[in-house]
């Protein structure tokens, strides 16, 4: 008797995000032929975020029905990451279902994503599995959003000091998204310790790492050491793997040990997002992240 797994069916086959030479976003899904619906009327709902941000819901009063299309024609504030996501909502009357998070860095050919998820499961798998990967979490640092109006100059709109507990030295409300679990594979230490006006030692530990880019990482995030109590600043990114331009893997990864004086170390996990969309279903999991979907529950990894 075989004692093979029966493979789940997930609601949503795919989703694909293009962009059009005028700079709007489509994007198109499809659902899973075999997955169960409790009801024939299904209403989608399309989110948008930042890279390991919280998440918008872009047509909350008007859902899409009879169709598996959205047309976004809001003109964002991309960084030079272009670091924007798309994730589709799909509500049968008695429970929401997620897809996987989207990016607009361009779509390859079945063949290729085949390849690519192939790539980052082994990757993740050898992180997960093995002494290889080390289990932290990732802080990403706000780029966009509401200015912070303690710190910020009226003029540069630059913040004036490193110090402050509204911003954390970014610039902007809250500083950081909300931390996610993210593996990094850790070279050994380097230790460089150096004496700094006023007459401190410092000990500048810089570390190399590799890890999956999914969600994108940029420089000036935060790791942090998940048994050490250590928080890291990304200092420099390079490219292990890449297929069709689109990121799969990020190795070497700069690392350097930030003094527990930093104000980083005062940087919540969670902060409350009094803006983000609440749902009233239940069936929803982590509805306001849902990046560790994009690697451990969609990808059937």
């Amino acid at each position: 008797m075989s004692n093979a797994k029966p493979a789940r069916i997930f609601t949503f086959s795919d989703v694909a995000v293009y962009i059009t030479p005028d700079n709007e976003k489509i994007v198109e899904w499809s659902l899973h032929p075999r997955f169960e619906f409790k009801s024939v009327n299904i209403q989608f709902y399309v989110e948008q975020s930042r890279s390991s941000g919280e998440w918008t819901r872009l047509n909350p009063d008007d859902p899409i029905t009879n169709m598996c299309v959205y047309l976004d024609e809001t003109k964002y504030r991309c960084s030079h990451d272009n670091d924007v996501y798309y994730r589709v909502i799909a509500n049968d009357g008695t429970c929401e279902y997620t897809s996987r998070p989207a990016h607009t860095m361009g779509q390859m050919p079945k063949q290729d994503i085949l390849i690519a998820r192939d790539i980052l499961r082994r990757e993740y798998m050898r992180m997960r599995k093995t002494p290889a990967g080390t289990h932290g979490y990732l802080l990403r640092r706000r780029e966009h959003g509401a200015k912070c109006e303690t710190c910020t100059d009226f003029d540069t709109e630059e913040p004036l000091g490193s110090f402050c507990e509204e911003c954390y030295g970014t610039g902007f409300k809250r500083g950081y998204y909300n931390a996610i679990a993210y593996y990094m594979d850790l070279s050994p230490s380097a230790t460089k310790r150096d004496v700094e006006a006023p007459f401190s030692l410092q000990d500048n530990q810089a570390r190399n790492a590799r890890c999956i880019a999914f969600p994108r990482i940029n420089t000036y995030d935060i790791w942090v050491h998940g048994s050490a109590n250590l928080r890291y600043v990304i200092r420099s990114i390079s490219h292990a793997a890449e297929m069709r331009g689109v990121p799969l893997v990020y190795g070497p990864v700069e690392l350097r040990v930030l003094p527990v004086s930093d104000i980083a170390y005062l940087v919540p996990m969670d902060q409350r997002d009094e803006q983000a969309y609440e749902s009233s279903s239940e069936c929803v999991a982590d509805s306001q992240q849902g990046w560790r979907q994009g690697i451990t529950h969609d990808e059937v990894w």
